[in-house]
């Protein structure tokens, strides 16, 4: 039976979703495997798996691996291993490797995708062996490469994701995804909606128990398994611990499918930008006389994130995900605070950018539509923000004159002064990433400005938008 088999099973019949790391940091060979018995022993009542971590057996030499052996032997037959040691290699390496922990008695066996998911074929050449490859860790270190952006807009940890489930063997893969970054777990179970998710990094590490197990449930509710190991060895009651934990995450993942993360996630997503954007003054707070001719407490002017390169990906980033389940062949930025945002997009999404100009040429091709386009395609507008939308109307037109469609504009802010019915009007909606007013909210909660500040913002919108 595999491990997946196994772990599925174990947990529905022990009402557990949690895995026990064995993680014996001890001086002497001799106490590797006392160490570890005593944590299997308490916990064997709530461990759906058990997870030896090889390393710190492998620190002892051959005494520690002859433990390790007699551990995996020693483990009760009913609860499935996982030896963590995160292999990876090409050919027979990881055929070795595979060999190896299959003789040592594991189910299943972490692994490093960076050589390719394809070079992991030769783990599974032994039918008993299923893999959990790493995707996105719970070390704070795993940024800088595994959020790295890819040419066609993934993040790295996704295209390892996508890999995965296009693979043969995806059935025989699991991914591990730390419980520290919810919306990574979130993006992975969005691509990988069958996979069994791996989630380290609650307990010692402080990831959000509640915000990861919403993250990572699968439809039915399963499918996740959260480790714990430091917290759950060093506990009071170790068998306390984990049985608590078990019961906070049955609890946690048998709540209805409807109340799960989007207020949550969306929340977060308001909190990410109103940092971002005040941080680079992209959003200020003052009088400003807006192109209307109407005085203003609040200013968005999203012209800076030129010159602050980590903000504009940032706001790309949230813009693509609005784009992404859009219908359209082209993206139409609105020149001139969308003309840089607009790129981002296009090259985080990797889809082809237009823009209208403010003005025809008058010589050359005389255009008045920059980029390459056929009539009658699609094109989704994008914009900087939306405030009564007839400048929205008026920059529509050279689009329509050329033959293009357009049934969406998608902006960042949403000043909600009247944009979304006065579009709605010419059969064109309107979608926005955040409204001012929450914006000007969080930041108050953040104790970026005075609650007075906010009030007044709120007082003139109310007025603008009545």
């Amino acid at each position: 039976m595999s491990f997946f088999s196994r772990v599925a099973a174990r947990s529905a019949a022990i009402g557990s979703h949690v895995c026990v790391g064995l993680d014996p940091r001890v001086l002497r060979a001799e106490e590797l495997l006392p160490t570890c018995m005593r944590v299997v022993e308490a916990t064997h009542p709530h461990a759906a798996a058990f997870k030896p971590n090889a390393a710190f057996f492998e620190a002892h030499g051959s005494a520690g691996m002859h433990a390790l052996e007699v551990l995996l032997k020693a483990l009760p037959s009913d609860v499935p291993c996982l030896l963590d040691a995160k292999r990876g290699d090409i050919g027979a390496t990881n055929a070795a490797y595979g060999i190896a922990a299959t003789k040592l008695g594991a189910h299943a066996l972490t692994v490093s995708p960076y050589l390719g998911v394809g070079a992991l074929a030769p783990f599974l050449e032994d039918s008993t062996l299923d893999l959990f490859v790493l995707a996105r860790t719970s070390n704070p270190e795993a940024e800088s490469v595994q959020d790295a952006r890819l040419w066609g807009g993934d993040a790295v940890f996704e295209r390892v994701t996508r890999d995965v489930v296009a693979s043969p063997q995806a059935a025989r893969m699991g991914l591990v995804v730390g419980a520290t970054e919810p919306s990574a777990i979130a993006r992975v179970r969005s691509i990988a909606k069958d996979a069994w998710l791996l989630l380290p990094g609650v307990g010692a590490q402080g990831g959000d128990l509640r915000s990861a197990v919403r993250a990572a449930r699968r439809a039915d509710g399963s499918g996740f398994l959260v480790n714990v190991s430091r917290a759950a060895q060093d506990a009071k009651s170790p068998r306390a611990y984990v049985a608590d934990l078990a019961a906070q995450i049955e609890a946690l993942r048998s709540e209805k499918q409807e109340d799960t993360p989007s207020n949550e996630a969306h929340e977060g997503l308001v909190a990410r930008l109103a940092e971002v954007l005040f941080a680079c003054e992209a959003i200020r707070f003052g009088s400003f006389t807006l192109k209307s001719g109407v005085t203003s407490p609040v200013y968005v002017d999203l012209r800076r994130l030129v010159t602050y390169p980590r903000a504009l990906a940032v706001v790309a980033d949230v813009l693509a995900e609005k784009l992404a389940p859009l219908s359209f062949d082209r993206i139409a930025a609105l020149p001139y605070a969308a003309l840089p945002i607009g790129t981002a997009v296009a090259l985080r999404m990797d889809r082809p950018l237009v823009y209208p100009r403010g003005q025809a040429k008058t010589y050359g091709a005389k255009a008045s539509i920059e980029g390459i386009f056929k009539p009658g395609e699609r094109v989704v507008v994008l914009d900087d923000i939306a405030t009564r939308g007839d400048a929205k109307i008026e920059a529509l037109g050279p689009l329509a004159e050329a033959g293009l469609l357009v049934s969406d504009v998608v902006v960042l802010v949403d000043r909600e002064q009247g944009a979304r019915k006065l579009l709605a009007q010419k059969g064109i909606e309107l979608t926005a990433v955040v409204t001012l007013r929450e914006l000007v909210d969080c930041l108050a909660r953040l104790g970026k400005i005075e609650a007075s500040a906010r009030d007044e913002v709120r007082a003139f919108l109310a007025t603008e938008s009545a």
